[in-house]
């Protein structure tokens, strides 16, 4: 092995804590107090935006390192978020290479990407999987994936968590603007954000470039008229756009170019063409959760 690729090998082990031989009780302690901030910083920036409690249910040292795995938890959300710690405390990661063992799967770290930020979930009662899907409002094919999605039966819609990502196909077209509109009531107005979601599908064919912002602020019992009036300033003041680029860099991350495209607990979905193949996508999902957790 040549000079370059030792101190190479030694850099890398370094920087993420897998020297061998570290040891627990030369490793710095995770006190109360940072927990305290981790949670803080998880409830601001990651977290969904409805004010739901975060909690580390877990958290332990990686063998032989000082990186900790805290395993966090929203209410409401069966799914729990994996988030590892550095040494020096100061830095949240959520995949670690372990040199000697192969890396965190790839659906999990897909998964874990996808989940990271506050997107608008729809959370069943009993979720067992989580469906994410990029879409654009001006697509018809994710009109009618919404329209499938709507006549699932209740007790099948109560065993995922669907997350929605804004992925408007063309920069010039009334669905950018949608997606940022939808993007403010998602901030200003989330618990109206599902009831926006589907009026614009419902309405996608008279929506307009011209009349997008008119149509939905004013659409009657859509909004409450104090929420729509926070949704149009954001709007105005073009606070969605963050949101909406957010995804589509995610979306460009991911070798997603097409809407929908859909992710079933971390794994890209094949393109479905009818209801039933969405039913069995999901039951199939389910039924798999069901014989890991028999495990």
């Amino acid at each position: 092995m040549s000079q370059y690729n030792l101190v190479l090998l030694f850099s890398v082990l370094t920087v993420f804590g897998c020297m061998p031989g570290a040891r627990a009780d030369t490793c710095k302690p995770l006190s109360a107090e940072h927990e305290t901030q981790i949670i803080s910083y998880f409830s601001e920036h990651l977290a969904a935006p409805d004010g739901r409690a975060v909690s580390i249910i877990s958290r332990s040292l990686i063998p032989d390192s000082c990186y900790y795995k805290l395993v966090i938890t929203e209410s409401g959300i069966d799914h729990p978020i994996v988030l590892f710690l550095t040494p020096d405390q100061q830095f949240l990661t959520t995949k670690l290479f372990a040199i000697n063992s192969g890396a965190i799967s790839a659906a999990n770290y897909t998964e874990q990407k996808l989940l990271a930020d506050a997107s608008p979930r729809a959370v069943g009662s009993h979720a067992q999987a989580t469906l994410v899907e990029f879409g654009d409002f001006q697509c018809p094919d994710c009109r009618r994936l919404a329209e499938w999605y709507k006549e699932l039966p209740v007790s099948l819609r109560d065993q995922i968590v669907l997350v929605y990502k804004y992925l408007p196909t063309s920069p010039n077209a009334w669905g950018q603007e949608a997606a940022q509109l939808a993007a403010c009531v998602q901030t200003e107005a989330p618990d109206s954000f599902w009831n926006v979601f589907d009026y614009i599908f419902t309405a996608q064919e008279t929506i307009s470039l011209e009349n997008v912002r008119q149509q939905i602020l004013n659409q009657t019992g859509l909004l409450a008229p104090a929420k729509a009036a926070s949704v149009a300033t954001c709007y105005d003041d073009r606070k969605g756009a963050p949101i909406v680029q957010r995804d589509v860099a995610l979306a460009a991350s991911l070798h997603v170019t097409r809407t929908p495209t859909m992710f079933m607990n971390g794994r890209r979905v094949v393109p479905i063409f009818s209801k039933n193949d969405l039913v069995e996508l999901i039951t199939r999902a389910v039924d798999e959760h069901s014989t890991l957790a028999a495990q």
